[in-house]
């Protein structure tokens, strides 16, 4: 274990030294001798990741596997390649057990909230990918409706504190993003939103959460 935790810490260092060489020097990274470009450079670091994780815990959640192959799939056939990569590297906070409750309580309310905002990406592209997505999200819900106890385990406040943060921290940053997006060299279709449709949409959101928790709480 505490090989594979040294393995893990040294592997996400190199990254790091090659992702600041590339990102902020514009040098080019070679894999052996092989010149990776930026996206090849993330995947080998998603691959990476899966395998360190999976050798470190070996507790897999697939209750989200379909829901996540859905959702990926539907963004990648409207244009949202770079979101679509942002989703997976997200994933792998739930794919995984946490024995702690809060961690647990953290990523799936995170990996929730960017299911979220994925469902507000093809709703303004196409309304059947919307609602095909959102049915098997409710439906893998209710099929492991346990999921939501963890809810109530631990602070909710604390969750959505951290979690406001962490949005206020990715607001903060949009210059970051911009350039690691053009670093990343993704051609992504502009999907453009009415802002009063993301509003209702939100809500909407929320109150089927808010349903869902009151019918867990019941059938516990």
């Amino acid at each position: 274990m505490y090989l594979l935790s040294t393995i893990l810490f040294i592997g996400i260092l190199i990254f790091l030294r090659l992702f600041y060489s590339s990102f902020m020097l514009g040098e080019d990274v070679y894999l052996y001798f092989y010149k990776v470009n930026s996206l090849e450079l993330i995947v080998v670091l998603y691959i990476f990741l899966l395998l360190m994780l999976y050798a470190l815990i070996k507790k897999v959640k697939l209750e989200f596997l379909l829901v996540q192959v859905l959702f990926t799939v539907s963004l990648l056939s409207i244009g949202e390649y770079t979101y679509s990569l942002f989703l997976q590297f997200v994933f792998l906070f739930i794919l995984f057990e946490s024995e702690k409750t809060f961690l647990q309580t953290f990523f799936l309310s995170l990996y929730l909230l960017a299911l979220h905002k994925a469902l507000l990406l093809l709703f303004s592209s196409s309304y059947l990918l919307y609602f095909t997505d959102f049915a098997l999200l409710i439906y893998t819900i209710f099929l492991n409706i346990d999921i939501l106890a963890k809810f109530k385990k631990t602070k909710i406040l604390t969750t959505s504190i951290v979690l406001v943060l962490v949005l206020v921290a990715v607001i903060g940053m949009q210059s970051f993003i911009f350039d690691f997006y053009t670093w990343i060299d993704t051609n992504d279709r502009q999907n453009y939103q009415v802002s009063t449709v993301v509003y209702i949409l939100s809500l909407l959101h929320i109150l089927i959460f808010m349903i869902i928790r009151r019918a867990e709480f019941k059938l516990y």
